[in-house]
């Protein structure tokens, strides 16, 4: 968003990548390149939410659509939603500790430092304790709870190399 000259030529460049400009690119390039030869989607996450949205706009495009995932709810509100999907992220977090039960206390370290502020990520945006909790999206994932406990225990690589060098003063490391 950098190159941007301000915050609307920023906004105006992310609009092309919504379902419905990602639509209409579609059946330009279904008109255009294709011939207006009728499409099948298979639509998993937002590519079911692309396929909604063509299937909304532009029907007559599409001869077949497969989702596996991505519906919208016909009548549950955002709250519905959260208030159903709480108790299963409080579940997977329940599974994570049980399995890593270290990682509790390197994570509130983990946390502590970030609050305390200047960590900075590659691209020099300042990493918040709210961004650090978006890793818990792993946990959705079959590989989720060790990648996020490779990424808490690799979280502090001077105290992992101290301890791989000198186990010996693992408690002096503990303090980093």
């Amino acid at each position: 968003m950098a190159l941007f000259a301000d915050g609307q030529a920023g906004a105006d460049y992310l609009s092309h990548f919504r379902a419905d400009s990602i639509v209409a690119d579609c059946e330009h390039i279904r008109k255009t390149v294709f011939g207006g030869v009728r499409w099948e989607t298979l639509g998993q996450s937002y590519g079911g939410f692309l396929t909604l949205t063509y299937l909304s706009q532009a029907p007559e495009g599409l001869a077949a659509c497969y989702v596996t995932g991505g519906l919208a709810g016909l009548s549950a509100t955002a709250d519905d939603v959260y208030r159903r999907t709480y108790p299963r992220v409080a579940a997977k977090n329940r599974e994570y500790y049980q399995r890593y039960p270290a990682d509790r206390d390197r994570i509130a370290r983990i946390a502590e430092r970030i609050g305390a502020g200047d960590v900075l990520l590659p691209d020099g945006d300042r990493l918040t304790v709210r961004r650090l909790q978006t890793i818990g999206i792993d946990f959705g994932m079959a590989p989720g709870y060790d990648n996020v406990h490779w990424l808490v225990d690799e979280a502090f690589p001077i105290r992992s190399a101290l301890v791989r060098c000198f186990p010996g003063l693992g408690h002096v490391a503990d303090l980093l």
